[in-house]
C-alpha cells in the first residue's frame, strides 16, 4: 500500500470549478489503487454526504474537508513578508487557483486553506467555519477561524500565513507542498519549505486536484470560463487549475516529488497517510435529530401529542366514532415507535401560529392521509371520510421520514419565518440549500459563450436543429465539432448554483450550522 493520500480534491460541487463528478473521482481513485480520498470543495460541504456514501460503497475511506477562503491583513505596498516574498506574489501564481483579493480599500487580502475533519468536533467546527464564511460579507478572518479550530487539520500553501495559522492550529497545521510543474511553483515551494523549517511546520504533499483525469482539463477550463463570464482564452491567471491538477496515482506523485526542491522534503508524501489515518470522523446516517418541544409540566412529548390529538378529535367528530379512536391510537403508536413525535409537535406549533394569526396555511401531499395531522389542524381533509391511507404517509415498513409540506400564503410567508426564528432561536433554524444542474439548452449556450461564439450563431444552429428535428446534442456537435460539450448534456449534469428551498427545517436541540 502506497503512503500517499490526496487531501486536496475538488468535485463538481465546487460550483463551476471542479471538473469531475464524485463518481468519476471515486472511480479514478479505485482504479489507481488508492484506498483513501478527501473531498475538499470550495467554501461548502454540498457533496459531503454523497461522497461519504459512495466512497464507502467503493471500499475507499472518505475524509470530509473543505477548501476555505480566508481573509488577512494585506501588507503595505512593498512591505516584505517573513518568507521573503509578498503575499500578493504568492496568490497570483497559477498554482493558487481561485485565490483573490477582497475588501479592497480595507487593507485585506484572501487566500485558501484546506481544513479536514479529524472527529465529530472537527466536523461541527468545519460546518461552523463554512457557515460563517457563507453568511459573512467577506471571507473568514484567521482570528475568527481560531474559534473553530478544534478537531481540524489545516493545510496551507501560503508561506506568509504559516506563522499566524500555526498559532491557531499548532501541530495540526501542515505546509501544503504542491508541484504544478512551473517555475513559479518551484519558487513557491522553496519559500514554503524554508518558512516551514523555520517554524517547525511539517510539509504534506498535494496535487490540488480540480478534475479526475487529464482529459477533464478542458471541461474544467470551460466551467471556469462560464463562472467568470469570459472566453476560455481570457481566463485570468490563478482562476483555473494547471493541466496537471488531476487525481494522479501514487506512482506519479512520487515521481513528481523526486525533483528539487520537493526532494528536500521526502516526508511530505508519507505525512498525507499519517493525516488520513488520524481522520476518524464518520457520519451517523439514519439518525433523526429534532428540536425539543416546550412541554407542560409533567408531560412527555408523546403524552402531550396524544392530549392535543384527542382534544382536536373531540372538536372535529361529534360524536367521536370508534373507527376514529382506533385510527388515532394506531397512528400515535406508529409515530412514537418510529421516533417522530417531536417532529409533529414542531409542525403543529407552526400551523397553530398561522391559524391564530389568520395566515392561510395547509399541509398537503401524503400528509393528508394522517388523522394526527388532521386533528392537529395541519391538514384540512378528513382521511376517514375520503378513505386515505396513513401508510402512504408513514409506515414502519419504510425508512422514509414523514414529510409534511406546509403551504403558506406567499404574501405572509415572512411573518411565519420570523416567528420560527424567534420561537426556536436564530442559531437553531436553517433554510434548506438546494442546487440546480446544467441542462442541455442552457449548457450549450454557456459553453458557446465560453468558446467565444456569439448568441446569434448559437440561436441559428439551435433553430436549424429544431427545424430538422435534431437533438440538442446534435446541435452541440455542430457548434463544437464534437468536442467535450457532451459532458454538459448529461441529464444529471454539473451543479452550477445553489438556492434556498422554500421551507424551514429545524435543527437538533442545539445550534445548527450550514454546510
Amino acid at each position: 500500500m502506497n503512503g500517499f493520500v490526496h487531501l486536496n480534491c475538488h468535485s463538481n460541487f465546487s460550483l463551476l470549478y471542479g471538473g469531475s463528478s464524485i463518481d468519476d473521482l471515486i472511480e479514478r481513485c479505485a482504479d489507481g489503487g488508492m484506498d483513501t480520498l478527501a473531498l475538499t470543495d470550495r467554501d461548502g460541504l454540498y457533496g459531503a454526504v454523497l461522497f461519504y456514501e459512495k466512497a464507502l460503497h467503493a471500499g475507499i475511506k472518505p475524509i470530509i474537508g473543505c477548501d476555505l477562503t480566508l481573509s488577512f491583513p494585506s501588507p503595505s505596498r512593498g512591505e516584505g513578508q517573513g518568507s521573503g516574498s509578498s503575499t500578493a506574489d504568492l496568490r497570483s501564481g497559477p498554482e493558487r487557483p481561485g485565490s483573490r483579493d477582497v475588501g479592497e480599500g480595507q487593507g485585506r487580502g484572501s487566500t485558501n486553506v484546506i481544513l479536514l475533519a479529524r472527529n465529530d468536533e472537527g466536523y461541527r467546527n468545519l460546518c461552523r467555519a463554512v457557515t460563517e464564511r457563507r453568511l459573512g460579507e467577506v471571507p473568514l478572518s484567521i482570528e475568527r477561524l481560531a474559534a473553530f479550530s478544534e478537531g481540524l487539520f489545516a493545510l496551507c500553501g501560503d508561506a506568509s500565513l504559516l506563522e499566524p495559522l500555526g498559532e491557531v492550529f499548532g501541530d495540526s497545521l501542515f505546509a501544503e507542498l504542491a508541484n504544478a510543474g512551473t517555475r513559479a511553483s518551484h519558487l513557491e515551494a522553496e519559500r514554503l519549505l524554508a518558512e516551514a523549517r523555520r517554524l517547525g511546520v511539517r510539509p504534506a504533499a498535494s496535487n490540488r486536484v480540480a478534475f479526475a483525469a487529464p482529459d477533464d482539463f478542458g471541461l474544467h477550463r470551460t466551467l471556469c470560463a462560464v463562472r467568470l463570464i469570459c472566453p476560455v482564452t481570457r481566463i485570468p491567471q490563478g482562476e483555473s487549475a494547471e493541466a496537471g491538477c488531476y487525481l494522479r496515482p501514487p506512482g506519479e506523485m512520487q515521481q513528481l516529488f523526486s525533483a528539487y526542491p520537493y526532494s528536500e522534503a521526502p516526508e511530505a508524501l508519507d505525512c498525507t497517510r499519517e493525516i488520513a489515518e488520524s481522520c476518524e470522523f464518520r457520519f451517523r446516517l439514519g439518525e433523526w435529530l429534532f428540536p425539543a418541544a416546550d412541554l407542560p409540566l409533567g408531560e412527555t412529548p408523546f403524552s402531550h401529542l396524544t392530549k392535543l390529538c384527542f382534544e382536536g378529535a373531540a372538536r372535529l367528530y361529534r360524536p367521536l366514532p370508534a373507527k376514529a379512536l382506533e385510527r388515532l391510537h394506531f397512528e400515535l403508536e406508529t409515530i412514537e415507535a418510529m421516533g417522530f413525535t417531536p417532529y409533529f409537535l414542531v409542525v403543529y406549533d407552526i400551523a397553530k401560529f398561522c391559524r391564530e394569526h389568520g395566515i392561510p396555511a395547509a399541509g398537503r401531499g401524503s400528509a393528508a392521509g394522517s388523522m394526527v395531522a388532521y386533528v392537529l389542524g395541519i391538514t384540512y381533509i378528513d382521511p376517514l371520510e375520503h378513505d386515505l391511507y396513513f401508510e402512504r404517509f408513514l409506515s414502519p415498513a419504510r425508512d422514509d421520514p414523514p414529510d409534511i409540506d406546509l403551504d403558506v400564503s406567499a404574501c405572509r410567508r415572512d411573518e411565519v419565518l420570523d416567528y420560527i426564528y424567534r420561537r426556536f432561536g436564530a442559531d437553531r433554524v436553517a433554510m434548506i440549500c438546494t442546487y440546480a444542474t446544467m441542462k442541455a439548452r442552457m449548457a450549450v449556450r454557456d459553453v458557446a459563450k465560453a468558446m467565444g461564439l456569439s448568441p446569434e450563431e448559437v440561436d441559428a444552429v439551435l433553430a436549424e436543429a429544431e427545424a430538422a428535428g435534431a437533438t440538442i446534442a446534435k446541435a452541440a456537435e455542430t457548434l463544437f465539432w464534437g468536442g467535450y460539450a457532451g459532458t454538459f448534456l448529461d441529464p444529471d449534469g454539473h451543479p452550477w448554483q445553489v438556492a434556498h428551498n422554500p421551507s424551514w427545517p429545524l435543527g437538533e436541540d442545539g445550534a445548527v450550522t450550514l454546510a
